[in-house]
């Protein structure tokens, strides 16, 4: 490379950067600590759909037989969309909450 310039940046950090904004939605599914669970109810929302969050943060809480299950963002994201609502009855690997990387 000639002395006095820069280096180009390159096509795939480029690429990297506007896949971010361009990924599917990432679906957070229900979970439960038994294994044995059917019929969660929706007992709590802690985002609506436009909401920043954090990883970890709380996005739902489900009941199964009065055992809570806090279900937490994996990753950073905006919501996207919520598939329950309030009081919903929901298995194991239902669809929850959508959400866009950030």
């Amino acid at each position: 490379m000639p002395l006095g310039t820069a280096p180009a940046r390159s096509a795939m950090s480029k690429r990297a950067t506007n896949s971010r904004r361009d990924e599917a939605p990432l679906s957070v599914k229900a979970s439960c600590r038994s294994r044995n669970a059917y019929d969660l109810k929706v007992v709590a929302l802690a985002v609506e759909p436009g909401d920043k969050v954090e990883a970890g943060q709380l996005l739902v809480t489900l009941e199964y037989y009065k055992i809570a299950t806090e279900i937490t963002a994996p990753s950073a994201g905006r919501v996207a969309r919520l598939h329950v609502k309030l009081d919903d009855e929901v298995q194991v690997g239902d669809p929850l909450i959508d959400l866009n990387p950030l």
